[in-house]
């Protein structure tokens, strides 16, 4: 069984198992980080880059979704990332052809409309 840590997530304290995503630690910290492109059934890759978060000391945002949580990490999902955040799904959105794939529905049409 994993060490449970603790680190900061918005200026909270938050707690995770030792090595969990970040993604799926914040979501049971109540936190929405947006993804496309993260599948529990895939291993971690960080491509679409729609779940970046800032981490204190890092060189530049890092994906949640590939991003494993350690102890005294410090992180944030709100403030200057969000307008990245809204860029990246406008830039995915310029490339996008299909509003309506099959019929499907469009996740990034319905995250962008939420950012």
């Amino acid at each position: 069984m994993s060490a449970v840590i603790e680190f900061t997530l918005d200026g909270r304290t938050a707690s995770a198992s030792e090595g969990e995503l970040l993604v799926h630690a914040a979501a049971r910290n109540g936190v929405f980080i947006p993804t496309l492109c993260h599948d529990d059934k895939l291993d971690p890759y960080g491509g679409c880059r729609m779940c970046v978060v800032d981490v204190e000391g890092a060189p530049r945002p890092l994906p949640a979704c590939a991003t494993r949580v350690a102890e005294g990490m410090v992180v944030s999902t709100n403030g200057p990332i969000t307008e990245l955040q809204r860029t990246l799904a406008e830039m995915l959105l310029s490339e996008h052809l299909n509003a309506s794939p099959g019929g499907r529905p469009n996740e990034l049409l319905d995250l962008a409309n939420e950012l």
